[in-house]
């Protein structure tokens, strides 16, 4: 690892100098103060700065004179280790340069990668090293010489890039024009196996419709038989259908009957609690009216007794009497309060049964009604599946019809077949 000063030497010994056109200047600071850590920590800044103060044990500083390359290096005797030993506060300094000379070894990698960067942009810059300062000023002609050879250069990559087109499109030609003889050879090649494959084919047709012949043929005796196994099956579901259209005739005229006989009971129920509560309403009735006439026949004799009552009460009786007579009025006033409100609620009562009957024969009829609409809808069920099984019937006799012709025309067409195959010559 170099050191700061031999660093300072070498920055120095470029003062003056020239490099692609530009003229390199150093200035020694001779007071420089040291840069910030910020600074320090940043990469894309090209200048920066810093300072190593020279302690007395250092040999030549940033400022000293330019000779420092060329004095050997001085080695430390016993006598001179245990000198530095008394000095106090040597290893403290000592670490403190340390870390310096390391932040300087930095600063001046930074300062050879700054300076590369430079080389190969072209731009100006300046740069502050330790105790030094360069400036780069390039000079207009080496500017319009470097606008011209960039332009040169530029145009000469437009020229590669447009050979190199060029050359793309004259191999996709060549590919094309390849591709296009392969096609056609193809195409050849598909015709010739097309037409060995239309001769195949043919031959095979013919073999196909011999074979045919014999299996319509064996499947014209099959389909017989099995007309004939057909027409006995058929025989057979008919008879099965009969009697399961008997059996379902059967069991609904039951379930009717025993439909009509529930209906006739709960009417005659009904009837039975009609008539019950009728009477209880014409006995309750003539409750009340017996209670009224009571009621009424009590209210006249209380109002004639009045005026008698206040006479005598007046005449004979003492006071205590009369508060007693009052307080007997009084209850016979409340229990006659309390009938009237027996017979309001009886009234309402009999109104509840009166409504709660009335829905009842609604309900009946309604279930009437649902019953007799589903015994129709359930004859004309009966009916429509009737229909249906005739039409069906119906059409399995059009279509074994339809079979037999078309098996008679087979067996025309093929015996038409054979007779020309035999007259035709080979």
């Amino acid at each position: 690892m170099a050191s700061v000063a031999e660093a300072a030497a070498a920055i120095r010994a470029f003062h003056n100098a020239e490099y692609h056109g530009r003229r390199l200047e150093v200035v020694p600071f001779e007071t420089v103060s040291p840069p910030p850590p910020a600074l320090l920590a940043s990469n894309s800044s090209f200048t920066s700065s810093f300072s190593l103060s020279a302690a007395p044990a250092v040999a030549g500083t940033v400022s000293g004179p330019s000779n420092t390359r060329t004095q050997p290096p001085q080695l430390m005797t016993s006598d001179d280790v245990e000198a530095l030993r008394s000095v106090s506060g040597l290893y403290e300094h000592i670490h403190v340069q340390g870390v310096r000379l390391a932040r300087a070894e930095t600063f001046v990698r930074r300062l050879s990668s700054s300076n590369a960067q430079l080389r190969a942009q072209l731009r100006v810059a300046g740069i502050t090293g330790p105790g030094v300062r360069t400036l780069f000023r390039p000079s207009p002609a080496r500017q319009r010489q470097q606008q011209q050879e960039q332009e040169q250069q530029q145009q000469q990559e437009l020229q590669r890039q447009v050979q190199q087109q060029q050359q793309q499109q004259q191999l996709l030609q060549q590919q094309l024009q390849q591709q296009q003889q392969q096609q056609q050879l193809l195409q050849q090649q598909l015709q010739q196996q097309q037409q060995q494959q239309q001769l195949q084919q043919q031959q095979q047709q013919l073999q196909q419709e011999q074979l045919e012949e014999q299996q319509l043929q064996q499947q014209l005796q099959l389909q017989q038989l099995q007309q004939q196994q057909q027409q006995q099956q058929l025989q057979q579901e008919q008879l099965q259908q009969q009697q399961l259209q008997r059996q379902l005739q059967q069991q609904h005229q039951q379930h009717h009957i025993t439909l009509q006989e529930e209906l006739f009971y709960n009417l005659q129920l009904l009837q039975h609690q009609q008539q019950e509560q009728m009477e209880e309403n014409r006995i309750t009735r003539l409750q009340w009216q017996h209670d009224e006439e009571e009621t009424a026949a009590m209210i006249q004799i209380m109002d004639a007794m009045q005026p008698l009552q206040q006479q005598q009460s007046l005449q004979q009786l003492p006071q205590n009497q009369q508060q007693r007579l009052n307080i007997l009025q009084n209850e016979l006033r409340h229990h006659l309060n309390q009938h009237q409100h027996q017979q309001q609620y009886q009234q309402m009562e009999q109104d509840a049964i009166l409504l709660r009957w009335n829905t009842q024969q609604r309900r009946t009829a309604a279930t009437v009604r649902i019953i007799y609409d589903m015994q129709q809808l359930h004859q004309q069920q009966q009916q429509q599946q009737q229909q249906q099984q005739q039409q069906q019937e119906q059409q399995e006799q059009q279509e074994q019809q339809q079979q037999q012709q078309g098996q008679q025309q087979q067996q025309q067409q093929g015996n038409n077949n054979q007779q020309g195959g035999d007259a035709q010559p080979l």
